[in-house]
């Protein structure tokens, strides 16, 4: 795909999406300066690295999407959509705990009290021992929590 049709795609899903009024909240969601994405916008430049990854969580869009390192053949189909459903939650949890990180202090205490300190506990520890493979098993034998989700 060439930057025009990446310039054509990004302007037509940006068209039709609700979260956003302006494409400069969309930057500023995503992490993204707006001067830079106004390029992406503008067909001038093409993205790369952790911005390719940013818009292609962001939109979906498949000019987006990176070679992955794994070949995606082997893997089942169920094992892909459940990695593209966390991506995309990451995506939407970091943008809700961006209220409370510019938000108040009583805000944040609010939250403290619905979340589970163990459960948040349990899924920080997952996601981080999940990018290695020894220390994924480590976790596996150790762990013993059952999430509550309360």
């Amino acid at each position: 795909m060439n930057n025009q049709e990446i310039k054509d795609a990004l302007a037509k899903w940006f068209a039709n999406q609700k979260q956003w009024s302006t494409r400069k909240q969309f930057a500023n969601s995503i992490g993204i300066p707006y001067s830079t994405l106004k390029k992406y916008f503008s067909g001038t430049h093409f993205p790369s690295g952790r911005n390719l990854q940013k818009l292609y969580t962001a939109t979906n869009l498949d000019c987006f999407k990176q070679k992955s390192k794994v070949n995606q053949k082997s893997i089942n189909k169920e094992a892909i959509s459940k990695a593209e459903v966390i991506k995309r939650l990451l995506f939407i949890l970091n943008e809700e705990l961006e209220y409370f990180k510019n938000g108040k202090a009583e805000e944040r205490d609010l939250l403290r009290n619905i979340l589970s300190g163990p459960d948040v506990g349990y899924i920080t520890a997952l996601l981080d021992s999940i990018f290695e493979e020894e220390r994924f098993k480590d976790w596996l034998i150790m762990n013993t929590y059952k999430f509550s989700g309360k």
